[in-house]
């Protein structure tokens, strides 16, 4: 048997054995997702009541505050960030036509009730005061001839890291320490450290270190 040969043949039996695997825990996800207890809920029509001439678009991201309001992150014609109260009622929009605006993703509210918005066009993550002011700004916004940063095929691995780049950030949590951030489709992310000087500017200006399978790093 040539080198060729037997190659082909492992590919087979590689290709025989994933479908095998396949086959054998398809009833246990079967039985899985037949078994799993429903999650409770309210269905509440027609809950966000908007001014006339104001529509949602595509609802993103939503995230609520210690008060109940709602906030819901949209892309539409442009990216808006619209805060409701706890009954559905429309407050105001925040950060109206704000730069670091392009294709929403994610809105979340820390335990002070500030703001942050994760943009994955512009790779800009905003954090607002609970009065909607902008506290800080992460991330620079790629010029308009560069276009949207091109997607990475699914298992590469993350691309080398760029001074104030995100490449396409998509989400943010926190923990005592700091905060995490999330990059998109790849399960990558990394961790800021509450004492990272994001005042500092350049050539010693420290790039983000991405890990993947959701293993944070720091800034270093």
């Amino acid at each position: 048997m040539t080198r060729s040969e037997k190659f082909c043949l492992l590919i087979v039996v590689l290709l025989l054995a994933g479908l095998s695997f396949a086959q054998q825990n398809a009833p246990a996800r079967a039985k899985a997702f037949e078994t799993a207890s429903d999650i409770a809920y309210d269905s509440v029509p027609n809950f966000l009541k908007l001014p006339p001439n104001l529509y949602l678009g595509e609802g993103i991201g939503v995230a609520r505050n210690s008060k109940g309001h709602v906030f819901v992150f949209t892309r539409s014609g442009e990216t808006r960030l619209f805060e409701f109260d706890q009954n559905g009622t429309f407050v105001r929009e925040i950060g109206q036509g704000l730069y670091g605006f392009e294709m929403a993703h994610a809105v979340r509210v820390d335990s002070q009730d500030n703001i942050w918005t994760v943009d994955e066009g512009t790779d800009v993550i905003v954090k607002f005061s609970p009065e909607g002011r902008v506290l800080m700004v992460m991330g620079r916004r790629r010029e308009a001839v560069e276009g949207l940063e091109a997607a990475p095929s699914p298992g590469t691995p993350p691309p080398p890291a760029q001074p104030y780049r995100f490449a396409r950030p998509t989400d943010i949590t926190w923990d005592a320490g700091g905060f995490y951030l999330g990059r998109l489709y790849q399960l990558a992310c990394c961790k800021v450290r509450q004492e990272w000087p994001f005042h500092q500017r350049g050539r010693n200006a420290r790039k983000p270190t991405w890990t993947a399978q959701h293993t944070p790093l720091d800034y270093l």
